[in-house]
Parts: structure tokens; C-alpha cells; sequence
């Protein structure tokens, strides 16, 4: 984290950084969810689901976790404004700012895809 952001901003950018980070964890387990469903209704064997399991695991969890525990909060909290996770509207104003340069880089990293 950039040590010239105020402390007062760092603190809401962390705040906010965890938000994105339950919202997209959350996204994920509700379609892994999903999966133990149709295993209790026998639509898939135990054997998949604990397949599914494991590469949820090995995948989107650990992508998750690292994205999450590797970047700066700001760069974080940019890119999930940007890609919908957070929603413009609930950010303070004091913190654009800071994140707008990372609005603009997710913005034109997905313009390119």
C-alpha cells in the first residue's frame, strides 16, 4: 500500500478491498452450492462433487486468496468498481482519487479481451 495515502483513506480502501473480496467469494460458493444440491438430489455422484470441490479449490479459491492478499487495496478496489463487484455509487468521493487510475486500467484491459 502506497504510504502517501492518508491512513483514513488506506482504512476505507481495506474496508472496502474485503467487501469485493466476500462479494466475488461469495458468487463463487453460491454456484458451488449449487453443485451439493444436485448431489443431494443425486443428479451428480459423490465422486464429482468431491472432484468439483478439489478444483474449486485448486482454482477459483486459490486465485481469490491470492489476488486478494497481493495486491494494494486501491488497485483492488478500482478493478472491482470497474468490473461491477462494488457498484460506483457506494464509494465515497474522498476515495476516487486514488482508485481511478485502476477504474481506467481494468476498463481498458477489458475493452481489449
Amino acid at each position: 500500500m502506497d504510504h502517501s495515502i492518508p491512513k483514513s483513506i488506506r482504512r476505507k480502501l481495506r474496508e472496502f478491498s474485503t467487501e469485493a473480496y466476500e462479494r466475488e467469494l461469495k458468487i463463487h460458493l453460491k454456484k458451488l452450492n449449487l453443485l451439493f444440491k444436485d448431489w443431494e438430489g443425486n443428479k451428480i455422484s459423490s465422486g464429482e462433487l468431491n472432484h468439483r470441490i478439489y478444483e474449486y479449490n485448486q482454482g477459483v479459491s486459490k486465485k481469490l486468496f491470492a489476488k486478494y492478499n497481493t495486491l494494494d487495496a486501491d488497485v483492488l478496489v478500482g478493478f472491482a468498481v470497474a468490473n461491477g463487484v462494488l457498484v460506483e455509487e457506494e464509494i465515497p468521493a474522498d476515495l476516487y482519487p486514488f482508485i481511478e487510475r485502476s477504474i481506467k486500467l481494468s476498463q481498458a484491459l477489458k475493452e481489449e479481451e
